[in-house]
């Protein structure tokens, strides 16, 4: 009888073990497969290994370093992408991210700085091997670093400080490759007030780019870098009448965020020559007239003066701004006057 039992007790927990054993037995098959996928595909067939093994996350860490030491550069270069495309949560594959940073190949050195970026934050491993980076032999390896590093800067005095961060942005910014240019406004809008006057500086001249992507991207960055300051509206307002509507409509929205009064250089807009320059003007005061008193009454003198000029009377997208305008003050006035019922 007692053998009996012991026979139904093994037999019960071997048959628990066994469902874990096949199922870890099947992960490790299928990160096997997938790691000969990504050593004998093509593109497409190495791309898509790359995204299962990022998806088996943990387990395929190992395999995947192990690829890393055995094989070519492209090999290593499909590793980084499955170990950058991991869920956070897996910082081992930090480790063999940080060393491949440093590869002698410059693509698989891209593809771990890439991959690093996801551990900024969490990770001071990531952030030191990306502040290695900065200095790279490779201007797209250094920008990469920076674009990552800058929304997390280091520590103040070591390497990998702020400043260092912004010098390779701004050296970025002065690249003739436009994709460069667009990278290092993307890293000093996160960077923000840390770029200080540099950043600003550079960015004033980035609103006069030749190309319009770049002026569309540069008032973002500038308002970031600015704090939201009113130092750069007389900036973003020259731009309202860019001959790209895109750029145009980005200093508009930048426009609209800025802490101080915008009513002064925005306001003699209303009368310009250019309709779509008056109608954005109109837009603008009337987007920020609940914070900003002047702005309403900026727009709404197009309304109530006879001495305005023509442009902005005729102006029948300007005046239903205008005419709005003056209701907002009248009931604002309204709602302020005291009750006759009051005492």
């Amino acid at each position: 009888m007692k053998r009996a039992l012991a026979a139904l007790m093994v037999a019960t927990v071997a048959a628990s073990i066994s469902p874990r054993h096949a199922a870890r037995a099947a992960e490790a098959g299928a990160v096997a497969k997938s790691i000969a996928d990504l050593e004998q595909g093509g593109m497409e067939r190495s791309r898509a290994a790359a995204k299962e093994l990022a998806r088996a996350g943990d387990p395929a860490v190992d395999p995947l370093v192990q690829l890393m030491g055995r094989g070519t550069p492209l090999d290593r270069r499909w590793a980084c992408v499955a170990l950058g495309a991991m869920d956070r949560s897996v910082v081992r594959a930090v480790p063999p991210l940080a060393v491949a940073s440093s590869d002698p190949d410059g693509e698989v050195r891209l593809a771990a700085v890439e991959g690093l970026g996801s551990w900024t934050s969490s990770e001071a491993a990531a952030r030191e091997a990306l502040a290695r980076r900065l200095d790279d032999a490779d201007r797209a390896i250094r920008l990469r670093a920076a674009v990552e590093l800058s929304a997390t800067p280091p520590a103040a005095g070591a390497v990998d400080s702020a400043a260092a961060v912004t010098n390779v942005l701004i050296e970025a910014l002065e690249s003739p490759v436009l994709a460069m240019r667009l990278s290092a406004l993307e890293g000093l809008g996160r960077a923000g007030a840390q770029a200080g006057d540099r950043g600003l500086v550079a960015l004033r001249k980035a609103l006069g780019d030749p190309y319009a992507a770049v002026r569309s991207a540069a008032p973002q960055a500038l308002l970031h870098v600015a704090s939201g300051s009113g130092d750069v509206a007389a900036d973003l307002c020259a731009h309202l009448a860019d001959p790209d509507a895109w750029v145009a409509t980005s200093a508009m929205r930048a426009l609209a965020e800025v802490s101080a009064p915008v009513a002064p250089c925005v306001g003699p807009l209303l009368h310009d020559a250019q309709g779509e320059v008056r109608r954005r003007a109109a837009w603008l005061l009337s987007a920020r007239g609940a914070r900003e008193p002047e702005a309403l009454a900026a727009l709404a003198a197009v309304a109530s003066s006879t001495a305005v000029p023509e442009t902005a009377a005729v102006d029948p997208v300007v005046q239903r701004y205008a005419a709005s305008a003056s209701w907002m003050q009248s009931s604002s006035a309204a709602a302020r006057a005291p009750s006759r019922n009051e005492p």
